[in-house]
């Protein structure tokens, strides 16, 4: 599985379009918790309150950042579909896979596990920043708040790469020209990332019912 993951990974850094197109939500990500660091609680409760509009609600549940954080980041995360794509990027050279004696779990796993070491280096990188404002913010408290941030992120991370991978499956692109046809154009990536957005609304459902009640 060690070398089939570092095989994985190595393709997928290999190709600059699967890269800046996969990675685009993690960039965001890390760029907002810069900004959340810099700015504060106060920017972006100003921000979405401009956008969303006043009221006792959006104001009861802007109150506690760190848990509007995870939201945003989870959605964010759920952008980051590098499974989508992963069986669909063998190309016609997916029967090289068919012909050697290698467990097919243990391919999967290497596709599902770089998508999420993906995700969790965006995650963890962002966690720094966002953890230094949260222990600014709440002092003891933002530890738990950081700690809660990694594990829910990580944890919605894990669950889109299983469910990329199977989203690939069923709907393959073996037979493309272009790298662009199967990260910007494919029907796998369409419907993966339907499939993320869905679940992350289902994730974060129980954090907004958190903080209205």
């Amino acid at each position: 599985t060690k070398t089939l993951l570092e095989q994985e990974i190595g393709k997928y850094f290999s190709s600059s379009v699967y890269v800046i197109n996969t990675l685009f939500g993690g960039g965001i990500l890390v760029v907002l918790s810069l900004i959340y660091l810099v700015l504060g609680q106060s920017f972006i409760t100003e921000k979405i309150l401009t956008l969303a509009g006043t009221s006792s609600m959006i104001e009861q549940i802007l109150s506690n950042s760190p848990i509007i954080m995870i939201v945003l980041a989870i959605l964010v995360t759920s952008t980051i579909v590098i499974a989508c794509s992963s069986i669909s990027f063998e190309g016609k050279n997916i029967w090289i896979i068919k012909a050697n004696p290698i467990d097919y779990k243990k391919v999967f796993t290497s596709k599902i596990l770089c998508n999420f070491i993906v995700a969790c280096i965006c995650i963890l990188t962002s966690s720094i920043f966002f953890g230094i404002r949260f222990i600014i913010d709440a002092g003891l408290l933002g530890v738990l708040y950081t700690l809660g941030y990694i594990i829910l992120t990580s944890l919605f991370a894990l669950l889109i790469s299983v469910s990329g991978l199977f989203v690939n499956l069923i709907f393959p692109k073996l037979d493309w020209q272009s790298e662009t046809e199967i990260v910007k154009q494919s029907m796998s990536v369409g419907i993966g990332l339907l499939v993320n957005m869905v679940l992350g609304v289902l994730c974060i459902i129980p954090l907004f019912i958190f903080l209205l009640f």
